[in-house]
């Protein structure tokens, strides 16, 4: 992308916004969200249900919302972790088998430790 000068532009990079929406509904956590990793590539965190796109259902535990789901018969282990700090959010998928087996992940991106600013904006 070029600026009307014809210098080079950076407008392409400011497009990338990740975010993370989290909500309670009847005493129940939910997720959703995108998270841009390298090279355009992005992760789409939704509940792991072929052809749909609901809400991630999460537990909360201690101080941090969480995401179980184990699948032994393929040797996955799945543990997605929100958690709250004074300097907004991080997200950990320690041995990344939420990235590569729950979400839809490009091969560049993952949710393995993410830490998104705080931010007063809602979406628009």
């Amino acid at each position: 992308m070029l600026n009307d000068d014809g210098s080079e532009s950076d407008e392409r990079f400011k497009l990338k916004t990740s975010y993370i929406n989290i909500f309670k509904k009847d005493d129940k956590y939910f997720t959703e969200g995108l998270i841009w990793g390298f090279n355009f590539h992005i992760c789409t965190i939704t509940a792991p249900l072929e052809g749909t796109t609901e809400p991630l259902p999460l537990v909360l535990k201690g101080k941090k919302l969480v995401f179980e789901e184990q699948e032994p018969e393929y040797d996955i282990n799945c543990k997605f972790e929100l958690e709250f700090d004074e300097n907004g959010l991080n997200i950990m998928d320690e041995n990344y088998h939420c990235s590569n087996y729950m979400f839809y992940c490009g091969v560049h991106a993952s949710v393995n430790n993410i830490q998104l600013v705080k931010t007063s904006k809602g979406c628009n």
